[in-house]
């Protein structure tokens, strides 16, 4: 009797709707009613599914709607101004109409602190004679403008301190009176950018020399500033050997103030100066005359300038009020290569090409990642002639200068001099250009021959020798020039050969993220 009862148990247990199939016995999970009892059974309920009573939405419920809002935790919304900000960050407490009147609150209480953008400089600059920006204070998050007057007192403050300026929201120039006293003995106006990367333009420092009778502070530098910032926020930037114009007819005091040409320190003795972050240019002071060869022949101009105040290769401070040291173009080699009328065309200039004179050696040294740049120049040249500019180069220790005789009458009043590092050997010179000339005739009995012209190099050679430099220069093959008399032994030799890639670029940049140096590494700014 017990054993019927167990099995009678077992079985019903099986065939109960509330049990669970067994995973091990397949056979469980088919139906053990006949499908035409299934057919006649009694229709059951549909399964009930249990919902959130929160999820649903009820009509006529007598609750009232809220909007819902999403607050990061720094109290800024998504989508909202950046100046919106709300103090309280309990976000559980509080209605909606409560944050917006709190958002009100604080916002009227920033922008009062934020100058407005004058419509006529369209930067915190106002319009007027001599007025200047407000000053910027940085602490942590704070940022806190003040107004200030152009006059004696701030002048003497700067002598003693340092005080950063703001032309636009992201673009803060920092301005001190410095004593240059570790290599010229002078004092300047030191004027530091800090926000122009943001627009993709390099930071830019000015140095300027200090007047003894100087009062105000020189204004024209922010607006010349402020000028490079929105052209680039339209895309247009200044470079290396760059050159930016203004716009009045009286810069800095001299209606003959032209504009900056923009170099990048190599040897100069950068002691006190306000150095912002790399990558930066230092802006020269050129005078109107000198405008045609900052846009031509930029590199010829630097080194003239470093000629003229003894300092090698140029120097960073703008001397103010002085004369032009180049007048009249007249009559130079670089007449020939480029346009000074309508500036359509300048002598092509490889980036990273250098040109090296070391005893009787001339190398030519070529970035083998600056093919195409050989190669634009190749077809653009005459049949007769190819030219190209060089670069200041860091492992010469002295370079060619060219000197015009300002107060001669004469149009050929280019001299060649040379310009070399304080006690220092000169043992490698550098020149600012070359030219290959392919007209040199058989009967002159020479193989081919070198010479200085102004401050670079002539090479004249046999046409077809000319040929024979285009093609190996198209192979990204080495030449070699032997110059002197035929059958005899050379007396010079011109090498042209293909170098290193050209890595200088990026000098002193660190990345953002990790801190590892960049330099060499190439970038596209946007």
């Amino acid at each position: 009797m017990d054993t019927n009862s167990s099995s009678g148990s077992e079985v019903s247990q099986s065939n109960s709707p509330n049990r669970q199939p067994n995973p091990n016995n397949p056979m469980e999970y088919c139906s053990v009613v006949p499908p035409m009892q299934q057919v006649g059974a009694a229709p059951q309920n549909p399964p009930t599914v249990m919902v959130p009573v929160g999820v649903l939405k009820r009509k006529g419920s007598a609750k009232g709607k809220s909007n819902k809002s999403v607050m990061f935790c720094d109290g800024i919304r998504p989508g909202s101004d950046l100046t919106k900000l709300d103090t309280d960050f309990n976000y559980s407490g509080q209605s909606d109409g409560g944050q917006k009147k709190v958002a009100q609150a604080t916002a009227s209480k920033v922008n009062r602190n934020i100058p407005s953008i004058d419509p006529q400089t369209k930067s915190f600059i106002p319009n007027g004679n001599d007025c200047l920006p407000p000053t910027v204070t940085v602490f942590k998050s704070d940022i806190t403008y003040i107004e200030c007057n152009n006059g004696e007192s701030i002048v003497e403050t700067l002598k003693c301190e340092k005080l950063t300026f703001a032309l636009q929201r992201n673009l803060h120039v920092h301005v001190k009176i410095i004593n240059m006293d570790c290599c010229i003995n002078k004092k300047a106006w030191c004027f530091s950018t800090e926000g122009l990367i943001s627009v993709g333009q390099d930071e830019i420092v000015y140095v300027i020399e200090l007047l003894d009778d100087e009062k105000l502070i020189p204004v024209d530098v922010f607006h010349h500033i402020n000028s490079i910032y929105n052209d680039a926020v339209k895309g247009t930037t200044v470079t290396e050997m760059g050159l930016s114009l203004h716009n009045n007819s009286n810069f800095l005091g001299f209606k003959n103030h032209a504009g900056f040409l923009y170099i990048r320190p190599t040897f100069q003795c950068l002691q006190n100066i306000l150095r912002p972050s790399e990558p930066y240019l230092i802006g020269l002071l050129i005078h109107r005359w000198e405008t045609p060869w900052a846009k031509i022949f930029p590199l010829r101009l630097v080194l003239r300038l470093g000629a003229e105040y003894r300092y090698y290769p140029s120097p960073i401070i703008s001397t103010r009020h002085r004369d032009s040291v180049f007048v009249e173009v007249g009559h130079t080699i670089i007449n020939i290569l480029a346009d000074f009328r309508n500036f359509s065309y300048t002598l092509p200039n490889i980036r990273g090409l250098t040109i090296h004179m070391e005893d009787k050696n001339t190398t030519v040294t070529i970035p083998e990642n600056r093919y195409d740049q050989v190669m634009k120049s190749l077809n653009d040249c005459s049949d007769h002639t190819l030219a190209f500019g060089g670069n200041f180069s860091t492992k010469a220790d002295s370079h060619l200068v060219c000197v015009q005789d300002t107060q001669a009458s004469s149009e050929n009043s280019y001299t060649t001099h040379a310009i070399n590092i304080l006690n220092k050997q000169r043992k490698v010179t550098g020149a600012s250009f070359i030219v290959f000339n392919g007209a040199l005739k058989s009967s002159s009995g020479l193989t081919a021959k070198s010479s200085i012209i102004e401050d670079g190099l002539m090479i004249q050679i046999p046409s077809e020798n000319l040929t024979s430099l285009r093609e190996s220069l198209r192979n990204m093959k080495n030449f070699t020039i032997q110059c002197g008399c035929i059958n005899a032994p050379s007396d010079e030799t011109v090498s042209i050969i293909w170098g290193d890639s050209d890595a200088n670029f990026n000098i002193g940049v660190t990345s953002p993220i990790d801190n590892e140096p960049l330099s060499g590494v190439p970038s596209i700014r946007v």
